[in-house]
């Protein structure tokens, strides 16, 4: 599986409803998953995002293949290019418990 593959499985299980535990899990395993294939130019080897004409680097012409580039190499996608982060949001007064004290002399 890709990182691409195990984010999508904590985006799943964050829609069923899964515990935030649970999809930390699918997201902590997703950060040493090899990353898959990406566009690299055949003449200077730069990783690029998406596919161009031209390679960005060296300029060359119709040089990037699809493939999957040495681990030591990879280009992690950013911006709107990432799912966004499923978990470590702040409570909100909808999903906030109360804590109410009550005294001995009350329980019954």
């Amino acid at each position: 599986p890709t990182t691409r593959s195990i984010t999508l499985m904590a985006a799943i299980e964050r829609g069923q409803g899964a515990s935030d535990a649970v999809v930390q899990g699918w997201l902590a395993r997703a950060l040493s998953a090899p990353r898959g294939p990406q566009w690299v130019c055949d003449n200077c080897q730069n990783i690029h995002s998406e596919w161009t004409p031209t390679c960005d680097n060296c300029g060359a012409f119709d040089t990037l293949t699809w493939k999957r580039p040495p681990d030591s190499e990879l280009a992690l996608p950013g911006g709107s290019e990432m799912l966004p982060l499923l978990v470590g949001h702040a409570p909100t007064e909808e999903t906030a418990v109360a804590v109410v004290e009550v005294e001995d002399s009350e329980i019954i």
